[in-house]
C-alpha cells in the first residue's frame, strides 16, 4: 500500500520531529462553487442503488472479513485517512501529522469544524473515545483479525485543544497514538476505522440489529435497516466537503439472484454491482450501457490483509443456480460518474449519474 504523507502544521509550541515528504493540499479535492452546483442542480434529490447478495445481519466497524458490510460502512463514516484509486494513503479529516519513535508515536492536527448530522461539533476526544470503544468491543469479543490486533496495539491516545488568536479566533485539535509496538502501515490501518458518534453507538445501536455500529459524521447516516430487504443511507446536511455528497440517498438493495441483478442494473433500476459474478461478466460483454471495473474490494482487502469471507460462494442461497462471485471485478452503468473516493474504498458522496 503506497503512503502519501502531508506537511505537517502543529501549533508554534510542538517540538515533535516531522517526517515530510510531500505537501497535502486541503484543497485538492473541492470543486469550483460552481462546478458543484451544477452536479448538485443535475442530481437533486436523486438516489444511487447498489445491488447485493444479501445483508448481514448486523453492521460492525470490526466485522472486516464480510466484503458486504465493509461497501456499506465505506460510505456511514470519515476517517483520519483514507484509500484513493491508486491504493495510496491520503488524509481524509486529519489535516496533517507526525510520526516519531520509529513508527512508535503518531500524532495528528483535526481538520477544524466538522460536524456530526445532528450538527454537534466533532473534537479530538471524539476521535479518542472511538479507539477506546473499539478497543473495548475488540476485547470483549476476542477478536483476532488484523484489524482487532492493530487496536490492541495502541497504548494511549491523548489529545490536545489549541485556541489561538491572531486575525480572528480559531481551534485546532490534535490527537496523539502511542503504540506499543511500532507501526509502519498505521496510516493505512487509519484509514479503516470510521469515526463514530459512540452516544449512539451505545445508546441506539440496537435499534439496527445487536452489534450494530452507525455513525453520523461521515457523508451519509443510516436512515434504515430493513433485515434482509434493504439498507438506506441518507445525506449528511454537515459533511465536511462542499457540495457532497451528490445524491441524497444511497440504497442497497438485496436480490435473490445474479440474474434478477442484471436485469435490474440494465433497465437503470441499480446502478452498480459491486459483487460480480463470472456469469454477470460475461453477460455485459457485449452490451454497450455497462462495463466491468477493478473492484474498490480490492484496495480495502489490502489494506486490512485479510480474505473475504462471504456467506456463500454463489450469489444464490439455491446451490443449484450459476453465479459464482468473481470478488475482483464490479459492473456499472456507463453514465454514472465514480470519482477517487469511489474507486479507491466505494466512498460514494462523489458518485452521480451524468
Amino acid at each position: 500500500m503506497k503512503q502519501i504523507y502531508s506537511k505537517s502544521h502543529f501549533s508554534a509550541g510542538s517540538r515533535l520531529k516531522l517526517f515530510l515528504t510531500s505537501v497535502f493540499s486541503i484543497m485538492a479535492w473541492l470543486p469550483t462553487s460552481s462546478a458543484a452546483e451544477k452536479d448538485m442542480f443535475i442530481l437533486g434529490e436523486s438516489r444511487l442503488r447498489v445491488a447485493i447478495p444479501y445483508l448481514v445481519s448486523k453492521l460492525d466497524i470490526l466485522n472486516y472479513d464480510d466484503p458486504v458490510n465493509r461497501l456499506i460502512i465505506a460510505n456511514l463514516g470519515a476517517k483520519l485517512t483514507r484509500i484513493d484509486a491508486n491504493g495510496s494513503i491520503q488524509l481524509d479529516i486529519a489535516s496533517s501529522f507526525a510520526e516519531q519513535d520509529e513508527n512508535k508515536t503518531w500524532e495528528f492536527a483535526i481538520r477544524p469544524n466538522l460536524r456530526f448530522a445532528d450538527n454537534r461539533e466533532l473534537t479530538a476526544t471524539d476521535i479518542k473515545k472511538t479507539f477506546e470503544f473499539l478497543i473495548e468491543r475488540a476485547t470483549a469479543q476476542q477478536k483476532s483479525n488484523s484489524i482487532a490486533r492493530k487496536l490492541q496495539n495502541i497504548k494511549s491516545i491523548r489529545v490536545s485543544h489549541v485556541r489561538e488568536s491572531h486575525y480572528k479566533q480559531y481551534s485546532l485539535d490534535n490527537i496523539k497514538f502511542h503504540l506499543q509496538n511500532g507501526d509502519k502501515d498505521f496510516l493505512t490501518f487509519l484509514s479503516q476505522i470510521p469515526i463514530i458518534d459512540t452516544r449512539i453507538s451505545k445508546n441506539f445501536g440496537e435499534l439496527f440489529g445487536s452489534g450494530t455500529l452507525f455513525t453520523s459524521l461521515g457523508p451519509y447516516q443510516l436512515r434504515e435497516n430493513r433485515a434482509g430487504e434493504i439498507v438506506v443511507l441518507e445525506r449528511s446536511d454537515y459533511y465536511f466537503r462542499p457540495g457532497f455528497p451528490r445524491a441524497a440517498l444511497v440504497e442497497f438493495v438485496v436480490f435473490e439472484d445474479d440474474s434478477s441483478a442484471l436485469s435490474a442494473l440494465r433497465v437503470g433500476a441499480v446502478d452498480i454491482i459491486p459483487l460480480a459474478t463470472e456469469k454477470q461478466l460475461d453477460e455485459i460483454s457485449t452490451d454497450p450501457t455497462l462495463v466491468a471495473i477493478d473492484s474498490p474490494l480490492e484496495n480495502i482487502r489490502s489494506a486490512i490483509t485479510t480474505n473475504w469471507l462471504l456467506e456463500r460462494k454463489n450469489w444464490s442461497k439455491d446451490e443449484g443456480k450459476p453465479g459464482t462471485f468473481a470478488i475482483t471485478k464490479s459492473i456499472v452503468r456507463k453514465n454514472l460518474k465514480l470519482d477517487d473516493r469511489a474507486l479507491g474504498a466505494f466512498d460514494l458522496s462523489g458518485t452521480f449519474l451524468r
